[in-house]
């Protein structure tokens, strides 16, 4: 037993450098598509610039209670990262509609819905859909009751609401739903803007026009209209990398510009290809173009990216997590040291201590990088 003590200290070491090692070995995609590109793109969101990860992550906290998705997938259950699942919500909206990832947990909200007892508490978008008229009207009028007075059914139909509203926007953030080529509507709406402006004029003023080009840019422009009104966050960084965050719009925004700028935007462009690539099931056509436009960014936005870049290393890491490992390692340690006396595990109990006041200082530091001040919110 004796014996046995003297080395602890030598198993716990080696126990921190595993755990910690763990996240530096290149591991397997849970998913087909390689999404660590896509993840690590900025974009402006509530005022600050953030990888896509950093959005999907809380996306999916506010919508589902936590930042990752468990699915049967046939015979097998299945971990869905957040990035993984607002890849779906953008791209793919046939399957994300599907995915049972709206939690409610109020039985009168449930039985607006007309779920019963034995329905559970999950269910997709697309089963809803049918109901969102009447849960708009709930949360309309629990709106109108003052806060503190609101029941917990007014409470959690707001809440309900709100989480639709989000879904909605995440789905207009890159295309406009159910598009299926979108590269090549871009192309379509530059080749036909011009003539569909001189269409549009002739029009107004009654005099023969090519109808062909009207209905096409009028078309493709209804959809970037959307887009521009409903998406969620700004992906598309400003030529001039002077113009700040300011200088970030929309993808509809953007392309309704394009004409009067010269060109489709490479932001665009890439989002677009990666969505063809992702619905038509081709892996590297979608980490070509991911790694494309990234190198686009590093080029024109350098810092930008590689602080987005930092961030999406950081949500993966998860300093303050593993910190909270070791602390409750050190501290079990301890316990076993205040019941025996044995000073190899007390010596056992610096070693995750101190690694754990080295990671939570790493996170603490990160965090002010990252926010550009001190940790006094959070990063969302």
């Amino acid at each position: 037993m004796k014996r046995l003590e003297n080395y602890i200290s030598i198993f716990v070491t080696l126990f921190c450098v595993a755990y910690l090692g763990w996240d530096l070995v290149p591991k397997r995609a849970s998913h087909e598509f390689e999404t660590g590109v896509f993840g690590s793109l900025p974009v402006l969101l509530n005022g600050r610039l953030k990888p896509i990860d950093t959005v999907a992550r809380n996306a999916l906290l506010i919508i589902h209670g936590k930042r990752t998705f468990k699915f049967e997938d046939g015979e097998n259950k299945r971990t869905m990262p957040a990035v993984e699942w607002l890849l779906e919500v953008v791209y793919d909206a046939p399957a994300a509609n599907g995915r049972k990832v709206f939690l409610i947990h109020n039985q009168d909200v449930l039985s607006l819905i007309g779920a019963k007892k034995d329905d559970g508490k999950l269910y997709s978008y697309a089963e809803l859909t049918e109901h969102t008229d009447e849960i708009l009207r709930q949360a309309v009028l629990a709106d109108a009751v003052e806060a503190q007075l609101r029941t917990p059914f007014q409470q959690h139909a707001i809440k309900l609401q709100n989480q639709l509203a989000l879904y909605q926007k995440l789905q207009h953030s890159l295309q406009h739903p159910g598009a299926t080529e979108v590269a090549g509507d871009l192309q379509e709406f530059m080749r036909v803007v011009e003539p569909g402006i001189e269409a549009s004029t002739k029009r107004d003023r009654g005099e023969p026009y090519d109808e062909e080009a009207f209905e096409t840019m009028t078309r493709l422009a209804a959809g970037f209209i959307a887009q521009a009104g409903h998406g969620f966050f700004f992906p598309v960084p400003p030529a001039d990398p002077s113009a700040g965050v300011d200088g970030w719009r929309k993808v509809g925004d953007a392309m309704m510009m394009a004409a009067d700028e010269g060109g489709l935007p490479p932001a665009a462009t890439a989002y677009a290809d990666m969505g063809d690539a992702f619905r038509a099931r081709d892996p590297s056509a979608f980490l070509e173009s991911g790694n494309v436009f990234a190198k686009w960014l590093q080029k024109n936005h350098g810092a930008t990216a590689r602080k987005a870049g930092y961030e999406a290393f950081f949500n993966a890491f998860s300093p303050f997590y593993k910190s909270m490992v070791f602390y409750v390692l050190a501290f079990l340690l301890a316990c076993f040291f205040w019941l025996s006396g044995s000073n190899p595990l007390c010596r056992a109990a610096m070693v995750p201590l101190f690694v754990a006041l080295a990671i939570h200082v790493f996170g603490l530091v990160s965090r002010m990088v990252i926010e550009g001040r001190p940790p006094v919110t959070n990063l969302y």
